[in-house]
């Protein structure tokens, strides 16, 4: 059966290529853009959504682009918004930016091969994680070309502003940076599948937004604010850091002044910054990532450039509102890998961690806690590197257990169907890179990514076959979500498990 139907999709491949041999055209609101045709899917890559945030529209809320005479082409190569911290992620070459620029706000769509306008296929909107600070939407790690062949499901990756271009905050009064620009565009994107979307095939009433790291925590606030209601149906967090708390408009403005006077414009001079370059801004932007606004949230220099409390579109941090139930009453799977801490713990410390500043490292890190850490979490006795035990914390501090917090108080409060999870599996392939060697046999931070995506094989990785039947499941759980509201495989419905070959079961009351 499975020989059937490649055949007959190769068939209605080279039929496709014979009628539009340059691929195929669809036409938005604002113009035509045309796409291309691979074995399995259509792909339409660096779709403006947006006018160039350049200029004058800098710092300024995205709008919707200018309506375009003739078909824009199809980019191979998308770019990346500007990221000063050099893009040091496992596997540049998959997951990071060739070149950046200013004009940035694309996103890339991902078809059937069948798809039809008003077909009304599901669709699923991705957020890239990266700290506020790096990543793009364009990397072969967030190929949605395998969701779409397989299970007949649209898949959107959206670019953003990131770090300062995005999050700055700085002045008062009509002139003001007022920060949050890459949620906001984040937020046009949507309106663009809204309004857009059906003419790929896409059911704009379908739409699920689905997000890893700091894409988990972009979801999370689209889910939390009224201005974002209607956009989506469904959502889905990966690894959401849900206790690094964002800052509110007073620390937000601490870091603006300090950026603003590093870049040698003063208090509050906007014109000077609107006249900076953007290499000058990204450096600057760098020099400032381990200053600590706020002594009582030290682990903020893992996030420092993030949306803004600001009272009127964000209300509060998200762990509150989910654990109030002050949230979009939609289906919702929220989870983590077994190991988050790992990476930025190892990433923040290459050498060998003593005792002596391993104690150091908890005060530091968690100063209201730290009694609580060292009985919970005593280093090691031989206390020669006491790095896996500070990751170890720093995972459940940060990641497992405020999730699991704020989703039992999601469900005590809402009638929204949830599903949680835990991935625990390691990869048997070499995947990290040399920079990230101690996340090999290790469930790091993101390690789900190429199963959920079923992208491993395109950076030229061979699944073992358990892990292959991993990655189908993982699929199958995320776009059964997308398309009935419950993550299903095989009959199973995914509750509250451990996610690896073996699919251990947990019940909710093991939370």
């Amino acid at each position: 059966m499975k020989l059937c139907q490649g055949v007959l999709l190769l068939a209605f491949n080279h039929l496709c290529c014979a009628l539009a041999a340059d691929g195929p055209i669809v036409a938005t609101l604002y113009g035509k853009i045309q796409g291309k045709y691979t074995s399995t899917a259509q792909v339409f890559t660096s779709i403006p959504y947006a006018r160039p945030p350049t200029n004058e529209l800098r710092w300024k809320d995205s709008v919707p682009p200018e309506p375009w005479e003739g078909v824009i082409e199809t980019v191979a190569d998308p770019p990346g918004c500007p990221q000063g911290i050099p893009c040091n992620l496992p596997l540049p070459e998959l997951t990071c930016p060739k070149r950046v620029t200013e004009d940035c706000l694309y996103l890339n769509v991902f078809t059937p091969l069948s798809a039809q306008p008003d077909a009304k296929i599901p669709v699923m909107v991705f957020f890239h994680g990266g700290n506020f600070l790096r990543g793009y939407s364009g990397g072969l790690l967030y190929d949605g070309q395998y969701i779409a062949n397989t299970s007949r499901t649209i898949v959107v990756t959206v670019n953003y502003r990131l770090g300062a271009i995005g999050f700055l905050v700085l002045g008062e009064g009509s002139d003001a940076i007022e920060g949050n620009y890459g949620f906001k565009d984040q937020r046009l994107a949507l309106h663009w599948v809204q309004d857009n979307i059906a003419a790929f095939g896409g059911d704009p009433g379908q739409v699920t937004i689905w997000g890893q790291s700091a894409g988990a925590v972009s979801v999370a606030l689209h889910m939390t604010t009224v201005r974002s209601s209607g956009l989506f149906n469904k959502v889905i967090m990966e690894s959401e850091p849900i206790e690094l708390t964002l800052k509110d408009r007073k620390h937000a403005l601490k870091l603006g002044t300090d950026f603003s006077k590093e870049l040698g414009c003063g208090d509050k001079d906007i014109a000077c910054l609107y006249s900076k370059n953007i290499t000058l801004i990204s450096a600057v932007e760098d020099a400032l990532l381990s200053k600590i606004v706020d002594p009582l949230h030290a682990l903020e220099i893992f996030l420092q450039w993030t949306p803004t409390i600001d009272g009127v579109d964000i209300l509060d941090q998200p762990f509150n509102l989910l654990a109030n139930g002050e949230a979009a009453e939609i289906p919702t799977i929220i989870g983590t890998v077994s190991q988050e801490g790992i990476f930025f713990i190892y990433e923040a410390s290459p050498k060998p961690l003593s005792r002596v500043e391993y104690d150091v490292a908890v005060v530091a890190l968690f100063p209201l806690h730290f009694a609580a850490v060292f009985r919970h979490y005593p280093a090691p006795e031989d206390g020669q590197d006491c790095r896996m035990q500070l990751a170890v914390a720093g995972t459940d501090y940060t990641f497992t257990c405020p999730n699991r917090y704020a989703v039992r108080g999601f469900i005590d409060t809402t009638a929204a169907p949830t599903w949680t999870y835990v991935f625990n599996h390691s990869i048997s392939f070499t995947s990290w890179g040399q920079n990230f060697t101690f996340c090999d046999g290790h469930s790091c931070h993101g390690v789900e990514l190429p199963f959920v995506f079923h992208t491993a094989p395109l950076a030229g990785f061979n699944y073992s076959q358990s892990e292959l039947e991993l990655a189908d499941h993982m699929v199958t759980y995320w776009t059964n979500f997308v398309h009935t509201g419950a993550p299903t495989v095989l009959k199973t419905t995914l509750k509250t498990c451990w996610i690896g070959p073996d699919m251990m079961p947990l019940t909710v009351e093991s939370l």
